[in-house]
């Protein structure tokens, strides 16, 4: 009777609104249906009364709030949506709704990156959704500031890790220089983490050169060695013995030893890793080489330059033989 006939049924259902008992939810969900289908035919200036509903309506214990944001969706009224996925705390939602409007009105980016940092602090994942959001496909260019933001907070909270984002990024039409700091953080994190690993490992070198050195300077050493390491004939005397526990028959040691100070085994092994390192080296300089001039000469996007390199190692090391040695020998102190 009432449903057909608006002008008797708006009135009456506002009556019961004023002072509403608990058991009057649907009722109130009712009204909200009618306001949104008024405002959607402009037949009355219901905006304000609409909202003013939505922000009385919690009051009430019936009240259906995925009922509301159904007819919110459904009639196209924004902001009741934002509000009813603020209550039902669907804020991976109400992100995405922030995000559509964003790209709509410059002026609403902040709303889009407050909604983040507002929520984000119970739910961190939000800021990986915020990523894929600004990441998709479109015209629009998310503002420097918070792309900035999102990059630096998936770091922070280890939510994904660089090559993945690198990857996603190069899928998208963001400029280099909006994420800058981002590629700085990373190949510091980068370096850092490095730089601790091999401070940790020196130092586990350094304890144990420490205690063969103590051994071998408090206790006696025992040359089990059976066999020349030159000939591999029966060891007999005379005979050299190095602390490496190589041993040699004299004339086998004087035609193979290139000196008498060192154990020619050893010493042919240390050259070997001198001449590793030297080859890597010169291939590190041809790689650094050839990134500079992709880089260089990358016309449309210069971040699959980036992806592809950065897995290749490209910056693992920033600083010449020389400056490795003191930055491992600063960590290597820290540590101890």
């Amino acid at each position: 009777m009432f449903i057909a006939n608006k002008d008797i049924l708006v009135p009456l259902l506002e009556n019961i609104c004023l002072e509403f008992e608990p058991h009057d939810g649907p009722l109130m969900n009712l009204l909200l249906e009618t306001y949104l289908d008024q405002w959607v035919t402009e037949e009355f200036p219901t905006h304000e009364k609409i909202l003013a509903l939505l922000t009385k309506a919690p009051e009430c214990r019936s009240w259906d709030w995925a009922r509301a944001l159904f007819a919110c969706k459904k009639f196209g009224f924004s902001e009741g949506e934002i509000i009813a996925y603020e209550k039902l705390g669907l804020h991976s939602d109400l992100l995405g709704i922030r995000f559509s409007a964003a790209q709509n009105s410059d002026s609403l980016w902040p709303n889009f990156i407050e909604t983040c940092r507002k929520y984000a602090k119970s739910k961190p994942s939000l800021w990986k959704d915020a990523f894929y959001l600004i990441t998709s496909p479109g015209e629009t260019e998310t503002p420097q500031f918070i792309v900035e933001e999102i990059l630096d907070k998936l770091l922070e909270e280890g939510l994904l890790e660089p090559l993945p984002i690198l990857d996603k990024l190069c899928q998208t039409k963001l400029r280099l220089g909006s994420v800058r700091s981002f590629l700085t953080r990373v190949l510091d994190r980068r370096e850092m983490e490095e730089a601790e690993m091999e401070a940790k490992k020196l130092q586990e070198e350094t304890r144990a050169i420490r205690r063969h050195t103590e051994n071998i300077r408090t206790k006696p050493s025992v040359f089990q060695g059976s066999r020349c390491n030159a000939c591999m004939q029966k060891l007999e005397f005379p005979s050299v013995h190095f602390l490496c526990l190589h041993s040699f028959h004299q004339h086998c040691f004087e035609s193979y030893a290139e000196n008498e100070r060192d154990c020619p085994i050893c010493l042919s092994k240390n050259k070997d890793l001198l001449g590793v390192e030297l080859k890597n080296k010169s291939s590190r300089a041809v790689v650094d080489a050839d990134f500079a001039l992709k880089l260089s000469t990358a016309k449309s996007n210069s971040f699959s330059v980036v992806a592809d390199f950065f897995a290749k190692g490209i910056f693992s090391s920033e600083f010449d033989h020389a400056n490795d040695l003191a930055h491992q020998k600063k960590n290597v102190e820290k540590i101890m």
